[in-house]
């Protein structure tokens, strides 16, 4: 059984593409605690399955989180609310970069150049995303490509029902940020996900979903954090005491 990489290990030193949303929040998890998964996960094709994925970051330390963003604000950028992004890091307790990414030349020239200054400045040496399907004909693999830095994506083809099945495992608490409204109603998205509206999204209705802990949740969902909910977010949610998204779990 996989052990949690143990804080200060001498592992690569690896930056998590965190969005704040499930699949970043999945792989930050299945880094920092794959003992959890495997323990809960009664499956044994799914076990075998969870075993593979964890071998790619067995030897990766989580060094800090990075989030990629159009400069100035300018673009058009459908993601969660960066604030709670934020605050979401800070109750993680770990390091936090905000990397603006510019339209000229390219987008792809400004990721590579993001992705080189992780290597450059702070010895980032793989970066984990939580692609689990092909974006923009392979965008962040060519992104990549060259700078020295590995690409790791451990959910890559992942079984839907398995990732959905992660987040209860580790006690997210999804906040629902952006639906289709084809599908669902506006109230949808600020409702936490019930039994029912996962098996909607088993059947394929897909919806964005941020994880959230109790002292952001009611600031996220009315768009804005005051200063109090900020601070208390920070100072009540650390790592192995109530973190966001794995409530109760002790890492």
């Amino acid at each position: 059984m996989a052990a949690a990489l143990p804080r200060g290990s001498s592992g690569r030193k690896t930056a998590v593409s965190f969005t704040g949303g499930k699949d970043s929040m999945t792989v930050l998890h299945l880094m920092r605690a794959p003992g959890i998964a495997l323990e809960a996960i009664d499956d044994a094709s799914w076990r075998e399955d969870l075993r593979e994925r964890l071998a790619k970051v067995a030897h990766c330390e989580v060094a800090l989180l990075v989030t990629f963003v159009p400069a100035g604000g300018k673009q058009s950028f459908k993601a969660h609310p960066l604030a709670v992004v934020q605050l979401q890091a800070r109750a993680l307790g770990l390091p936090h970069l905000v990397m603006e990414v510019e339209s000229a030349p390219t987008f792809l020239d400004s990721y590579i150049s993001n992705i080189h200054r992780l290597r450059e400045e702070y010895g980032i040496t793989a970066l984990a995303t939580g692609d689990i399907l092909d974006v923009c004909s392979s965008f962040m693999p060519r992104a990549a490509a060259g700078t020295g830095v590995e690409l790791i994506a451990p959910l890559w083809g992942i079984e839907r029902r398995l990732l959905l099945e992660l987040v209860w495992v580790y006690g997210m608490n999804p906040l629902i940020t952006c639906v289709n409204i084809t599908k669902f109603t506006e109230a949808a998205a600020v409702k936490p996900p019930t039994a029912s509206a996962v098996r909607v999204a088993e059947a394929g209705v897909v919806a964005e979903a941020e994880v959230v802990d109790a002292e952001t949740e009611a600031a996220a969902g009315a768009g804005k954090a005051t200063g109090e909910q900020q601070e208390a977010a920070a100072a009540g949610s650390t790592w192995g005491q109530k973190p966001v998204a794995l409530v109760g779990r002790g890492l």
